[in-house]
């Protein structure tokens, strides 16, 4: 009897078995297979638009994922962020670098890919130096550099201490952020990518910021010419008087 259910259990599994491969063999899994594989195989012979930075519109240099799902070019997410901080540029998402997500199989994929394409490999290696340039080579006492603070905006900090292991290697540094509102310091590893070479990002965001002063300057001055033209219209008067172009000045003159 014992023998009996043990050979009843056994054939049981087998034709369980039997039952879920003829599923997994069925004729509309192997077609989804077969179009998977028709678009992996369109894949390798040519690049499509979805493997294209949607800001350079050229192939992925270091491909990077935002928390968000959009992809784009290490550089070219670096150079957007010197305008729009740290923003998507598609969703306006906010995040910090830190949190890129980098995909080492479609920037092996494309460099099989792309072996022979000579304008790609060119800028690969122009992306090398320039990553390579993103690095602190030196680290000393006193030594300024850029720092991304928790409010994911670049500022100027100076080196106060540092933490060395037994091997004699940096691994800590303790960073006084140098600003007009507040003055504090922050331990921070040497490989975080909140660290970059004094410069590098906060001339930048000065430029930006210049450019937005004065693109502030002239929407204000234009918003002070219109409101003066309706009101000297309003008051029988037909010609604008211009404002001034006084971001700071809240006063409006009649002449």
């Amino acid at each position: 009897m014992k023998y009996k259910e043990e050979l009843g259990n056994i054939k049981f599994i087998k034709n369980l078995k039997k039952k879920f491969l003829q599923q997994r063999r069925s004729q509309t899994n192997l077609d989804d297979y077969k179009i998977k594989k028709k678009i992996k195989l369109s894949f390798r012979g040519q690049c499509r638009e979805p493997y294209k930075c949607s800001l350079c519109k050229d192939y992925f240099i270091k491909f990077v994922t935002t928390l968000c799902s959009h992809s784009f070019c290490k550089k070219c997410l670096f150079e957007s962020h010197l305008v729009n901080q740290q923003n998507c540029p598609i969703c306006k998402f906010v995040f910090s670098d830190e949190l890129l997500i980098p995909t080492l199989s479609v920037d092996e994929q494309l460099q099989i890919i792309l072996k022979d394409n000579k304008e790609y490999q060119i800028k690969l290696q122009n992306f090398k130096i320039w990553n390579q340039n993103l690095k602190i080579q030196v680290l000393e006492i006193d030594m300024k550099l850029d720092v991304l603070d928790k409010a994911n905006k670049w500022c100027e900090g100076k080196i106060k201490q540092i933490k060395y292991n037994r091997k004699g290697q940096a691994i800590y540094i303790t960073v006084n952020y140098e600003k007009k509102s507040k003055d504090y310091d922050e331990m921070i590893n040497t490989s975080s990518n909140r660290l970059a070479p004094f410069g590098m990002y906060t001339q930048y965001q000065n430029i930006v910021s210049e450019k937005n002063d004065i693109k502030e300057i002239q929407r204000i001055g234009q918003v002070q010419s219109r409101i003066l033209f309706v009101y000297t219209h309003n008051n029988s008067f037909h010609y604008p008087i211009q404002g001034r172009n006084d971001r700071f000045s809240g006063i409006f003159r009649i002449l």
